[in-house]
């Protein structure tokens, strides 16, 4: 991992790089994501736990098999801090989970998907908070999924038909990466395959 260090001497307009990647405490190859919280600490979601770092030094956060106050996954994929300081983690194949980074307290938060052989949500990949304080989280093929501001599922919309095979095309169109919020509640989201655009009334694909 690196991280740019700004110059303050006019006269050295290059950024200086320093690796941080030895200095993580359960050396990680990748950093899939990183927020700045209110306090000021950066948080980065790795593919071996979470971390917070203080500008000086590492403190990791990973999941234990008998802790279920631990994280559900070490794959960190999304990171997002709400209105309320609490930071909403998405993982690989553990579904979300709720941080408080006062407290350290970690809550897994399960998100049902109402089928019976796959009952919750494994893997989130992105989350966006709208004009409206609402949550949209994007899953891996299970589509996306909106959570108020008491943290209550509202409203559950899949971009295909029906719950798709792996790996087929629908498969990927119902797994969002991004949103971007345009005027009048619309939504375009970009998937693993495919754009769509989404208005109060309908879903369609515009790309």
């Amino acid at each position: 991992m690196f991280i740019a260090i700004a110059n303050i001497h006019a006269q050295q307009n290059e950024p200086r790089f320093i690796n941080l990647g030895r200095e993580l405490g359960r050396k990680s190859s990748s950093a899939n994501c990183a927020i700045k919280d209110r306090q000021g600490y950066v948080w980065i979601g790795t593919n071996n736990g979470l971390y917070r770092y203080n500008g000086y030094e590492f403190n990791g956060y990973f999941y234990e098999p008998d802790d279920s106050s631990s994280l559900s996954s070490n794959h960190v994929q999304c990171l997002f801090q709400d209105i309320n300081g609490m930071i909403w983690i998405g993982t690989g194949r553990g579904g979300m989970n709720l941080f408080n980074p006062v407290t350290e307290k970690n809550t897994r938060y399960k998100i049902f998907t109402g089928d019976s052989l796959d009952p919750t949500v494994r893997t989130v990949q992105t989350i966006y908070l709208d004009k409206n304080n609402t949550l949209w989280i994007g899953t891996e093929s299970r589509g996306i999924f909106k959570i108020n501001s008491n943290r209550k599922i509202v409203k559950h919309i899949n971009l295909v038909d029906k719950q798709p095979e792996r790996h087929t095309k629908r498969y990927y169109e119902n797994s969002p990466q991004h949103f971007l919020e345009l005027e009048n509640e619309q939504m375009l989201v970009s998937t693993l395959r495919g754009l769509f655009h989404l208005t109060k009334k309908r879903k369609h694909a515009t790309a």
